[in-house]
């Protein structure tokens, strides 16, 4: 390790000691030194990992690793039973944004087309659908006349009613936003691949 004065040749910092100085090649001077971490950083960002050695002095590295003195000859549980709540909680919290995005993309985003292209439609007609007079039916459901459908029902109960409420709001506005963005969706993939298709064409590319 180096003396306090000494600074690493990459950040230019002092050795501390939870980051020490080593002089791993023959470099002498300013440039002797250097932290660990800005080793293996430099290391990584200059493409060496298969030919570890000084860019100067041309000397291999050499990594070897260097316990704690008063590391115990044994895990203590604890420290293993953390370990592992850490993982658990780690990989649940992952699961649950990648599941909370996955339910975004796959359920509010056709709900939001259906409901934009229903704002459009309005704005270009200047009127709400006559079977929906009302804003928010009539973006739940669109032009279907559920008010119709509930009033013929016998034996309406108040489950029933948010049941049948729920269907059609699936089948009207979720089921119909998700056709739209897959045909969209299968639209544009075939004019990619289309265009992919005309680029590479040797007549195209004599043009």
């Amino acid at each position: 390790m180096a003396d306090p004065e000494h600074t690493c040749r990459i950040c230019r910092g002092e050795g501390t000691p939870s980051q020490p100085l080593y002089h791993p090649c023959k470099c002498r001077g300013s440039i002797k030194y250097i932290h660990q971490d800005c080793l293996l950083e430099w290391l990584k960002h200059s493409n060496k990992s298969n030919n570890e050695k000084c860019d100067i002095c041309n000397t291999p590295y050499r990594f070897k690793i260097i316990y704690d003195p008063n590391m115990p000859k044994k895990i203590p549980l604890s420290l293993v039973w953390l370990k592992f709540v850490q993982t658990v909680s780690s990989t649940f919290t992952k699961s649950t944004s990648i599941a909370l995005y996955v339910a975004c993309i796959i359920i509010q985003v056709p709900i939001f087309w259906m409901f934009c292209g229903r704002v459009y439609t309005w704005a270009i007609d200047g009127s709400l659908p006559e079977n929906n007079p009302k804003v928010l039916d009539a973006l739940y459901y669109g032009n279907y006349n559920l008010r119709a459908v509930l009033s013929n029902m016998e034996n309406l109960t108040p489950a029933l009613k948010t049941l049948t409420e729920w269907r059609v709001f699936f089948s009207y506005t979720y089921f119909t936003g998700l056709r739209h963005l897959v045909i969209l969706l299968i639209v544009h993939i075939a004019l990619f691949v289309e265009r992919e298709w005309v680029i590479r064409d040797e007549g195209y590319l004599k043009c």
